[in-house]
């Protein structure tokens, strides 16, 4: 038995948000040589992309990593021939090139194997640092064959209370957060200090936790405030299956952030997906497919329309062709269904206003209007493990409206004509999860 969904559309209420951020961006190789993938990555029309375990989507080629970009720990930081950034000056170039701005982590790609080679702590935080301010100034700069890009915003490590990502042999360095309290934040302490004083321009930001935790985001806090350290943006990771969790964290963060002295820092969500059934059997095929189904193109897409009341600066995506959690299958050179999710925001972003919504209301779905400067109408409604639902959409002056529907079926286009009632009646999928894009 399917329940009836009204919609209306109402008053201009502001503008639609672009923050459908994205880990990576595409790979050297697939760029180059097919360039179906670049043009599915600039379909989306991406506002910034960050670059977080990005060998792993360029095997063979040593990128984005610190560790990577200065090889030899020993040699002098400040020499140029030092350094290699030919790889990755190709690779964020395609993503500029795709209309991308960039926000650069600095840090290393996760490690899981039982022996850590680049993740662990860095033995001299402030060569550390200044190896950094190199990387900033190479690519805003000019410094060693470099580019004048003015990338504004530099993340400080990635999940720093994760052993796979950050380590120490020094077992004493170990604690209730691994080595996050013992070395992460004299790193962070030395890194922000130093970029801000050479690059007062930029921004600076971290850590990047595993979760919202408030206690640790909060360490984090206390020790920038003790220290002077400077905070231009507070960021967190997510996996989770519930679409209100991330809306709850982002209110948090926002609190924790004004209460800590830090009113003026945004919010930034770094990492962001649909959490797996179970991260025991991450691998197995059952939840592949569910981390890559239907499921995962309605989350995204109502997390996006959630997050629009919502004070977040940008959401970054994980990721962009990084197997079952990405948007690109890159085997087969095609998208996932939470591509179809992320470019029927991309066309709501085209709007030129928001506008306000009556829908009756539903657990599991959410809708988002706006108008685009021809005077044409779209409506995006996500359900997310919903019940069956029948859409009833009043749109007053159309004569047909188009939709494109992401169902457990696939993709699918058609037009549909008023009704007699004069509404525009859409059934929607017989419970489970979809997204529908309107256009009038």
């Amino acid at each position: 038995m399917s329940s009836t969904i009204d919609i209306s559309l109402g008053a201009p209420c502001g503008a639609i948000r672009a923050i459908h951020g994205i880990n990576n961006s595409p790979s050297i190789v697939e760029a180059a040589a097919l360039p179906a993938e670049k043009e599915a990555f600039r379909a989306l029309r991406i506002p910034r992309v960050r670059h977080h375990d990005a060998p792993i989507e360029n095997s063979r080629y040593e990128l984005v990593d610190v560790s990577r970009l200065f090889p030899l720990w020993r040699a002098d930081e400040n020499d140029p021939a030092n350094y290699d950034f030919r790889p990755t000056d190709d690779y964020f170039a395609i993503a500029r090139e795709c209309g991308a701005d960039i926000e650069f982590r600095l840090g290393e790609t996760i490690e899981h194997s039982p022996r850590r080679y680049r993740v662990m702590a860095p033995e001299d935080p402030a060569k550390w640092a200044r190896i950094c301010a190199n990387v900033v100034r190479h690519y805003n700069e000019g410094w060693a064959d470099g580019y004048h890009w003015n990338i504004r915003r530099w993340s400080i490590w990635e999940e720093p209370d994760n052993i796979r990502l950050l380590d120490s042999p020094d077992e004493d360095d170990h604690g209730r957060w691994g080595v996050f309290e013992s070395r992460y934040l004299a790193l962070y302490e030395a890194v922000s200090k130093l970029l801000k004083r050479e690059f007062p321009d930029i921004l600076v930001g971290g850590p990047q936790t595993m979760g919202a935790s408030m206690d640790k985001l909060g360490c984090f806090l206390s020790f920038c405030k003790e220290t002077d350290s400077p905070v231009d943006f507070l960021a967190w990771t997510c996996y989770t299956g519930d679409p209100e969790q991330i809306v709850r964290d982002v209110r948090a963060v926002r609190t924790l952030l004004d209460g800590s002295g830090f009113p003026k820092a945004d919010v930034h969500l770094a990492e962001w997906h649909l959490g797996p059934k179970c991260w025991n059997t991450l691998h197995v095929p059952e939840n592949r497919e569910y981390m890559s189904s239907v499921h995962s193109g309605a989350f995204a897409a109502q997390v996006l329309t959630l997050l629009q009341d919502e004070p977040v600066d940008m959401a970054y995506f994980y990721g962009w062709g990084i197997g079952y959690w990405g948007l690109w299958e890159r085997p087969f050179r095609r998208p996932y269904p939470v591509w179809h999710a992320f470019k029927a925001f991309a066309d709501m972003t085209e709007c030129t206003r928001r506008l306000s919504v009556e829908c009756t209301p539903a657990e599991g779905v959410s809708v988002l209007a706006g108008e685009i400067a021809e005077g044409g109408k779209r409506i995006l409604v996500s359900c997310y493990k919903s019940a069956a639902h029948v859409f009833k959409l009043r749109l007053p002056g159309a004569a047909k409206v188009s939709v494109t529907a992401l169902t457990e079926t696939g993709v699918s286009n058609y037009e549909i004509e008023p009704s007699p009632d004069g509404l525009f009646h859409c059934t929607g999928n017989d419970g489970g999860s979809a997204a529908y894009l309107f256009r009038t």
